[in-house]
């Protein structure tokens, strides 16, 4: 029987189309939760072993049918340690064969001359790569890019429009020699997600030069100095905000106080975290018990507060500030909480537990370092408040929790009226556990090996 190709069967479009399905399915939202760090390199890069690449060594008439289908060619991916194509050859080709379509560029040109394969050598070579992307800017729709390839590409430019981009990430700021960090006004009406990654924390940005239209979604700046008042008004101005991570607020002398009388009412707000970043001063807490009274959040999800309040500094006047404020942040469902990520917060007493039972949709909850865990351990040997509970992570308890044993066991077992199946993930880092407690601790890890633990506790002398 004469063997059959497929493509002298299938029509070159419907070949076309079955090509484009074989591309890897990518979803370029690589968000994170409270317990989960965000990698904006979290996508597969171009490799020879993968569409479309691999569609060209086939045969004549699939390389005719590849080439003739731009939407292979619209992921200009080159990043990571061991990238396995020339990019050289990769940019120019993909730019001329992805014709109008919308570009999604994720690339770390420091990393093109590792493991030994020398594809770039100089900076001359990696801006005249980038000079030939920027020419394609207003095709740009996803850039993600490291602080050494987006001084090159943005360090000559005064002003960059960008029409049609939808997402900028500007990864790895503060690990080079550009330093302090200069931007290009950089102009996006249709924005809806802009991210900021500094593994270091002495970047310094000029946060202003980015101008975003009304449609931004997704806010994240990561260990790049930023003051609450100039949080407040970037969310003044993105009232649609959903996702709001500023992971590094910290307070200036010359900064502008935050308006008693400032409302921002953010109806869509699903995931705040907000981290100081160093010991609260005075100063700090006059920007954030207003900013925290501001914030007018009907529904929330994804919560994490992390401030390193000095509490032998702080006057009891400012301690019930803070406490109302805090408590103010709350909507009153709370709900649809899902994640809950409490941190250096010890002056959030039984008050604050009465919200637990409220918080029916609770999965994961970490408490670190405050006096809320005695609090949490009573109320969480009740199997009936926060029923869904799935992962919980506790720290630093300097006394003895003598109930600690029997909550988790609690929790642990499947509740027969609850559509629940226990913890899965427990993580106790405690300096306080008596010898019984750790025995106790240590019966429950042999009892149940399927579930995910992290245990820390000082071993007895």
């Amino acid at each position: 029987m004469p063997r059959i190709t497929i493509h002298r069967v299938l029509p070159l479009e419907l070949m076309s189309k079955i090509f484009v399905d074989t591309l890897d399915f990518i979803n370029l939202d690589c968000s994170s939760s409270s317990f989960q760090p965000y990698d904006p390199f979290c996508v597969p890069p171009i490799s020879p072993s993968s569409a479309p690449l691999s569609l060209l060594a086939v045969c004549r008439t699939w390389r005719f049918i590849t080439l003739g289908t731009p939407a292979l060619f619209t992921r200009i991916f080159l990043h990571g340690q061991r990238l396995s194509v020339n990019p050289a050859v990769v940019i120019p080709m993909w730019l001329e064969y992805s014709g109008p379509l919308p570009l999604d560029i994720v690339i770390q040109p420091e990393r093109w001359s590792l493991d030994n394969l020398l594809f770039i050598t100089d900076e001359t070579h990696v801006c005249r790569l980038l000079n030939q992307i920027y020419r394609h800017n207003y095709r740009i729709r996803t850039l993600r890019i490291s602080e050494f390839g987006s001084s090159l590409l943005l360090g000559s430019i005064q002003e960059l429009q960008m029409p049609f981009l939808k997402e900028l990430t500007l990864a790895e700021l503060g690990s080079s020699k550009y330093n302090p960090y200069k931007i290009p006004r950089i102009v996006t009406p249709n924005l809806e997600s802009l991210q900021m990654i500094c593994p270091q924390w002495d970047a310094v940005i000029d946060l202003d030069r980015v101008v975003s239209g009304p449609k931004l979604r997704t806010y994240r700046n990561t260990s790049v100095p930023q003051t609450l008042p100039h949080l407040v008004g970037i969310l003044r101005d993105n009232f649609q905000l959903e996702t709001c991570i500023l992971d590094r607020w910290e307070s200036s002398i010359g900064a502008e106080v935050i308006s008693k009388s400032i409302r921002l009412d953010m109806p869509r707000l699903r995931r705040l975290h907000l981290s100081e970043a160093s010991a609260a001063t005075e100063q700090n807490l006059h920007h954030l018990v207003p900013f925290l009274e501001a914030l007018k959040i009907p529904v929330i999800e994804d919560l994490k507060l992390l401030s390193y309040i000095q509490w032998d500094t702080v006057t009891e006047e400012q301690r019930c500030s803070l406490r109302h404020a805090f408590h103010s942040l709350f909507p009153s469902n709370t709900s649809s909480l899902t994640t809950l990520h409490i941190q250096h917060f010890n002056l959030m007493d039984i008050d604050f537990v009465l919200l637990f039972p409220k918080m029916v949709s609770l999965q994961r909850l970490r408490i670190v370092d405050g006096g809320l865990c005695d609090d949490v351990i009573q109320v969480l040997a009740l199997p009936h408040i926060c029923p869904q509970l799935v992962s919980i992570s506790l720290t630093s308890l300097c006394s003895d929790q003598t109930m600690l044993v029997s909550m988790l066991e609690i929790r642990l077992r499947t509740v027969p009226c609850f559509p629940t199946k226990g913890l899965q993930e427990i993580g106790i880092f405690c300096n306080g556990l008596s010898q019984k407690e750790q025995k106790g601790l240590n019966g429950l890890i042999k009892k149940y090996p399927g579930k995910s633990w992290s245990v820390w506790y000082p071993e007895p002398e």
